[in-house]
Order: C-alpha cells, then sequence, then structure tokens
C-alpha cells in the first residue's frame, strides 16, 4: 500500500519535470530569456540547462520508481500526464502575469 502511494507520487513528480522542462529547453535554444528558479530573467543558456536538468530528474524519478515497482500501469501514465497537466497550468497563470516572480526572487 505505501509503495503504491509512493508510486503515485513519483508518477506524478516525473510528468511534472517532464511538462516543465519544455518550455525552459524551448526558449533556451530558441535563444530567449525567461524565468527560473534562480532568477526572474535567466539566460538562454540557463534556461536549456534547467530544461535538461528537468528531464534529468524525471529520468532519476522514473529509476526509483522502476527498482520500487516494477509494474508500470496505465493508471500511472495517467498520474503522469495529470502531473504534466497540473504544472502546465499553475506555469501559465504564472507566466501570463507581465510582474510574474517567484518569492525568492528580488526586485
Amino acid at each position: 500500500m505505501i509503495l503504491e502511494i509512493v508510486g503515485f507520487v513519483l508518477t506524478f513528480m516525473i510528468g511534472a519535470c517532464i511538462a516543465n522542462g519544455i518550455p525552459h529547453y524551448t526558449k533556451g535554444v530558441t535563444g530567449q530569456s525567461h524565468m527560473t528558479v534562480f532568477s526572474k530573467l535567466s539566460s538562454p543558456i540557463v534556461n536549456v540547462l534547467w530544461g535538461l536538468f528537468n528531464w534529468l530528474l524525471a529520468f532519476i524519478l522514473y529509476l526509483v520508481f522502476n527498482s520500487l515497482i516494477d509494474n508500470f500501469t496505465n493508471l500511472h501514465i495517467i498520474i503522469a500526464i495529470a502531473g504534466g497537466v497540473f504544472i502546465s497550468l499553475r506555469l501559465a497563470k504564472l507566466w501570463s502575469d507581465p510582474n510574474a516572480k517567484l518569492p525568492w526572487h528580488k526586485e
């Protein structure tokens, strides 16, 4: 039961990391600055690296999941998609504000 819950949390986080990596990588490879956890406006290189880090983290989480639970079911895929949708909607709301910043960003 506990491993099942851990598996669901891991797959949710996998989906969130994959989805979060997409805009950072895309902005970076197109030469555009974009907000990251490091700064309100990070360079394209930082964004590419942050996007790649998110994807690496998703892969590591998958490896952890795979070592705990060796049955990746359709429910896990749905939960991963839900994680991606959740973070995508939250980020769309955040980035639609031209004055958006994370709590630790300085003015």
